[in-house]
């Protein structure tokens, strides 16, 4: 018995066809790392005007 050749673009396409009928979507770890860059840009800029304090021990202790 042989193994039938695999076509990673078309397993690539079955994955991404399964998961878009459970309503999921395929994407790359470089798509996520720009997500995530975007969204702690976000709280950086909705943060810039927030006053801070400094450290205590004592608050927490």
């Amino acid at each position: 018995m042989t193994a039938e050749p695999v076509d990673p673009g078309r397993m690539a396409a079955e994955l991404a066809e399964a998961l878009a009928d459970r309503g999921l979507v395929l994407v790359s770890a470089a798509y996520l790392e720009e997500l995530e860059d975007a969204a702690d840009s976000a709280v950086i800029n909705a943060r810039a005007d927030e006053e801070t304090v400094p450290f205590r021990l004592e608050d927490y202790t």
